[in-house]
């Protein structure tokens, strides 16, 4: 439901490898946040080829407070940077909960960071390395991540085992553009998205991306 607290991890894929990794934060009260480090959304305009064109934003140290996407807004974005897939790992959270990652994320932007040192600024290309570490110091609850992952697909297959309430994957020409699964179960195929009890990396256009 919409007015649920909800913390997304949002990975995207290419043909051959994965290519980003993003924080989003829903807030039923505060609004929503998206961490994109390294990022570039809302920097400039881009298009999907359907005629839907990416806003431009105002970016606070990688943090962005207003115009957040939707997950449908962000694979737009995603298709017209030439990605062809993207998984969401999603926790729902306690009201409380989500505040107190709320009040991280707009510490971390601020010039001096955290008490924790934790600063929302990434310097490519390690979106999943600072997002590695975001878990490592505020994850308690939620993920254990004990490394610091460059690749984000190395990322998403730890966070995956974690046992997110949901997984979402969107792919291009996919059934209805969007696979919606419980407890990260195995995506066979394009055509079904019958749930197995494996954890793989997603199959794009009937090859399995790794990294």
């Amino acid at each position: 439901p919409a007015a649920t607290p909800r913390l997304q991890i949002i990975v995207t894929y290419s043909d051959q490898r994965s290519t980003h990794a993003a924080l989003r934060l829903v807030h039923p009260t505060r609004g929503d946040l998206f961490w994109d480090p390294a990022g570039n959304y809302g920097v400039v305009a881009l298009e999907d080829g359907t005629g839907w064109q990416s806003p431009l934003v105002h970016r606070n140290n990688d943090l962005i407070a207003t115009d957040v996407p939707s997950l449908s807004a962000y694979w737009r974005y995603a298709v017209a940077t030439e990605d062809t897939a993207m998984e969401i790992l999603e926790w729902t959270l306690s009201e409380n909960r989500a505040g107190e990652i709320y009040d991280i994320l707009l510490a971390g932007a601020r010039d001096g960071g955290t008490a924790d040192r934790f600063r929302t600024r990434t310097t490519a290309p390690y979106c999943s390395v600072s997002l590695s570490e975001f878990f490592q110091l505020y994850g308690k609850g939620l993920a254990t991540v004990k490394d610091s992952y460059i690749w984000p697909s190395d990322l998403a297959d730890d966070l995956r085992t974690q046992h997110p309430h949901r997984r979402l994957v969107y792919a291009i020409d996919a059934p209805e553009g969007v696979y919606v699964q419980r407890h990260a179960p195995v995506i066979p195929d394009r055509a079904s998205a019958s749930e197995t009890g494996g954890h793989e990396p997603i199959p794009v256009r009937g090859r399995t991306i790794s990294n």
